[in-house]
């Protein structure tokens, strides 16, 4: 009965340190499993927000890409304005030389004769 008493005791002993290490193993193995999680749901959330930032960052490049095009298509209407009004003017000039030199031609027809 002693041995069977002692064995007893050990043996309880024994269940116990194992129900001890099974229960630290299984608060281990749940902080993992939640640290897992948490791990993840952190990825998932800075992924969601990098493409964020890229989408926002597309946006604003695309926003400088409209306003850089605005001004050169400004600048190419100011540079075909000043053309136009430079070819309109040149236009005119000639028009006006040539009204000048029918002029003279006319007054040197009067005055020679």
């Amino acid at each position: 009965m002693h041995t069977n008493g002692f064995y007893l005791i050990e043996r309880a002993r024994h269940e116990y340190k194992i129900a001890t290490l099974n229960t630290i193993m299984k608060r281990i193995t749940d902080d993992l499993v939640q640290t897992q999680k948490i791990k993840k749901l952190i990825e998932e959330r800075s992924r969601i927000v990098k493409t964020e930032n890229l989408e926002q960052r597309m946006q604003m490049r695309r926003e400088q890409l409209q306003e850089l095009i605005a001004a050169r298509r400004a600048h190419y209407d100011e540079r075909y304005d000043a053309m136009e009004a430079a070819t309109t003017g040149a236009m005119f000039d000639i028009d006006w030389a040539e009204e000048l030199a029918y002029k003279a031609l006319e007054y040197e027809r009067t005055h020679s004769r």
